[in-house]
């Protein structure tokens, strides 16, 4: 779980390129004079490692570079990942290239154009580390699931001046919001503290309870199917008792004892003729009222026409009897 810095290169935008490169192995250490650019060395290299912003302060680097590049070996393989340098007034541009493979040199400013997204960029350089699936999951809290990556791992690789000076902080970003966090839920994976088998076993765990849940789902559609069916057979246990099928006193102490009593039911030859007859004769009532009723408002609805035509002729009668008093009144006959 490791790769070498092979350089660090910055562009300008007339296709200029100033590389410093790295020894594969032994120390490095960078020197100059103060104001040069050394400091900024880690900031490149955060934001070519899929920092969010870039974080490089601004002075003559961030007035005169327009891509940063940043060349990583894992063994014979190479990785190199440009970033363009963010616009004034801007933290970050989405602009992002790798080239991976054997090469002699960092590519040229004509080649660097995007074909990675930031995302992706995170993803390809934590496989190219080494990193492999894990997942922490917090035992409380709203917090979700959280796995480590290349991002998680420079926490505990790089180290500013102001970090090195500090009491209170011993990792880089450590006094960012979120970062202890991060920090503490992925340091045990970095440590060797949880390992492959570990993961492997959290996800046959999850395959249990998934399985766990299923069967805990199904055992409660049973039991609510169980209930349903049990109050079926409380009700035909109520009208077998109630239509004389049954003793009055009968109270089955169990299901099985409830079945076989239907079922004993079921088994009788019923011969029920007065039930029969007075179910009968309780609809031929009801079909006679019903007539009645009918006739009856039948009856009603007759006289309510004939009361409005009689009150329509009493009108044209009392219309009529006063047009001619009035012509008799006009003729002196009617006083």
């Amino acid at each position: 779980m490791s790769f070498t810095l092979r350089s660090v290169s910055i562009y300008n935008s007339g296709g200029d390129r100033r590389t410093v490169k790295f020894n594969k192995s032994g120390l490095n250490i960078l020197t100059g004079r103060a104001k040069t650019g050394k400091s900024s060395i880690i900031d490149i290299l955060d934001y070519c490692f899929g920092r969010s912003e870039c974080y490089v302060a601004e002075g003559v680097i961030r007035q005169h570079v327009s891509w940063f590049g940043v060349e990583i070996e894992r063994n014979d393989d190479l990785l190199f990942i440009g970033r363009r340098n963010p616009d004034i007034g801007k933290r970050t541009s989405p602009d992002i290239h790798v080239r991976r493979g054997q090469y002699d040199d960092p590519p040229l400013y004509t080649d660097l154009h995007k074909n990675i997204t930031e995302e992706a960029l995170i993803w390809l350089l934590t496989r190219f580390a080494g990193i492999s699936e894990n997942e922490n999951r917090p035992l409380s809290g709203t917090r979700g699931p959280l796995q480590a990556t290349i991002r998680h791992a420079l926490f505990l690789c790089f180290q500013k001046q102001d970090e090195i000076a500090s009491r209170n902080r011993l990792f880089h970003r450590q006094g960012d919001q979120f970062i202890p966090q991060a920090i503490k839920d992925t340091i045990p994976y970095f440590l060797g503290a949880i390992d492959e088998d570990h993961f492997l076993h959290q996800n046959e765990l999850d395959d249990a309870k998934l399985s766990l849940r299923k069967l805990e789902a199904r055992r409660d559609a049973m039991k609510s199917d169980d209930d349903r069916a049990q109050a079926r057979i409380r009700r035909f246990i109520l009208d077998a008792r109630r239509v004389g099928l049954l003793d009055e006193d009968f109270e089955p102490s169990g299901v099985e004892e409830a079945l076989e009593a239907l079922r004993g039911v079921i088994a009788t030859d019923i011969q029920s003729p007065t039930i029969v007859y007075r179910a009968s004769d309780v609809i031929v009532r009801l079909e006679n009222e019903l007539r009645t009723l009918h006739r009856q408002l039948e009856n009603v609805q007759n006289d309510i026409q004939a009361t409005r035509h009689f009150v329509r002729e009493q009108s044209s009668y009392s219309r009529e009897v006063s047009e001619q008093r009035a012509r008799l009144v006009s003729l002196d006959l009617y006083k």
